[in-house]
């Protein structure tokens, strides 16, 4: 299944490809993503034959320029593949950071993968990007980032939420079988890192809109969502 995910990755992030396989590549890749993780947690939560996993953490690196939100980024694609992200701050956010990404083996592959497929995506689409005159440049790239990273999070929690509803029609209790696996990675990361404290990041920035209109094209996931179904993230 792993397999079959980076290839749709690689289909669907190809210039080659022609659009309407790209978005179809990305629709079904995102889905398989979410699914995947889901049904693994179900399967193992009733005692089904699954491949024995641990809880690991890996260190994703987060260069400048736009360190911090690249960090927002890798959390909310985390968060949604059930792993939990810790920022490592320790040399600035001007110097470049990193985050250690924690959680079952399977799923932390799956994180990085959308991951690195989605940041790369951020950053090209940023080159064409026109900031209002007189506004600064970066504050301008950062609320786009933002914007960015929200409507990729508002399509996964939409992709998440099917996952789980379409799995508990069937008479499994997806929910409680994901909050528990979710739940045993927390527990991992709090004996870790007792004294972690939450981040927040600001922008005031007037590219926010632009950025979701991006996160709402992306070539991952669904590329074309109508707005009726959108989930606003503020």
């Amino acid at each position: 299944m792993i397999d079959r995910i980076a290839a749709l990755l690689e289909l669907a992030k190809d210039k080659r490809t022609p659009e309407h396989e790209a978005q179809a590549a990305g629709r079904m890749a995102e889905k398989l993503m979410i699914r995947h993780a889901i049904d693994v947690t179900v399967l193992a939560a009733r005692g089904g034959q699954v491949v024995e996993e641990e809880i690991v953490q890996a260190r994703v690196e987060l260069p400048s320029p736009y360190a911090k939100e690249k960090g927002f980024l890798l959390a909310a694609v985390a968060r949604y593949i059930q792993c939990k992200t810790v920022l490592d701050t320790s040399n600035g956010w001007r110097q470049g950071a990193g985050a250690w990404l924690h959680g079952y083996e399977s799923d932390v592959r799956r994180t990085q993968m959308l991951y690195a497929s989605l940041v790369a995506q951020a950053m090209r689409g940023l080159l064409g990007q026109q900031a209002r005159i007189g506004e600064d440049v970066a504050t301008f790239r950062s609320s786009w980032l933002l914007g960015f990273t929200a409507e990729v999070a508002a399509r996964l929690k939409v992709a998440h939420d099917e996952g789980v509803a379409e799995i508990e029609g069937n008479g499994e209790r997806a929910a409680l079988a994901v909050a528990d696996r979710t739940s045993r990675v927390l527990a991992f990361v709090t004996n870790l890192y007792p004294e972690t404290k939450p981040v927040s990041i600001r922008s005031s920035g007037s590219g926010r809109a632009a950025g979701r209109r991006a996160g709402r094209t992306a070539d991952l996931g669904q590329p074309r969502v109508q707005e009726a179904n959108q989930k606003s993230l503020t």
